[in-house]
């Protein structure tokens, strides 16, 4: 949870080899396997806790990120909700549920969900992660009667072509905001598409929050923001 993830997973492995058999460790241990990016080796723990205990709350937890990152969507809901039933003063249990129900578009649940992920943080009024997490509230609850974003119709072929370059080391694709062209970087990495307040302004998008992020484009504010 502090982000050592290496070390977590070598503590891990080493009580996994003394104790095989316990379904809590391997579900920590999935914990950590996935926190270091294998996956499947993660499922493949989880799944075999929850043949065991079928309701283990963490267990259900780490199956819902999974089927999540698959966008299993509403089988996701079901573990991520399964595992708060179980344990519901889990702060994590409660991000992730509200990750999946903001995928859904079900923005005022998923605000609901992190405010129950922000009330049950250690240090919450200085937590830089309940900064985060207040700042995605406020964000979520702006889309009160609007609609977030539309895609135009798929072309008769139902694919659709889009220009990508390559400049530097850098990936770029060609966009639109507000109906104005607009160069994003690609960043697999990222969770989401943000802009910054300069292009915000110039395309006349309204910013609800700013936060600090950072990837391919380099570390510094953006805003949380709404077309309109």
């Amino acid at each position: 949870r502090t982000g050592d993830f290496q070390e977590a997973f070598e503590v891990s492995s080493g009580l996994g080899h003394r104790h095989p058999g316990d379904p809590s460790l391997s579900a920590v241990r999935g914990d950590a396997l996935w926190s270091n990016g294998r996956f499947e080796e993660a499922e493949a723990l989880y799944e075999a806790v929850l043949s065991v205990d079928a309701r283990h709350p963490r267990a259900r937890h780490g199956r819902a990120r999974s089927l999540a990152a698959r966008n299993r969507l509403a089988d996701a809901l079901t573990d991520a909700q399964e595992a708060l039933e179980q344990n519901p003063r889990d702060a994590e249990f409660h991000h992730t549920l509200g990750a999946i129900l903001e995928r859904q578009g079900r923005f005022d649940e998923a605000a609901r969900a992190l405010a129950s992920y922000t009330d049950l943080l250690p240090d919450r009024d200085r937590s830089e992660k309940a900064g985060w997490a207040r700042a995605e509230i406020k964000f979520l609850e702006s889309f009160k009667g609007y609609v977030p974003f539309e895609m135009d119709p798929p072309p008769p072929s139902g694919v659709w072509t889009m220009p990508i370059r390559i400049r530097g080391d850098k990936v770029t694709v060609e966009g639109k905001v507000n109906g104005g062209r607009q160069e994003f970087l690609l960043d697999t990495g990222a969770e989401r598409t943000v802009i910054s307040l300069d292009v915000a302004r110039r395309r006349g998008v309204r910013s609800i929050t700013t936060m600090q992020t950072a990837g391919v484009g380099g570390v510094g504010l953006r805003g949380l923001e709404v077309g309109r």
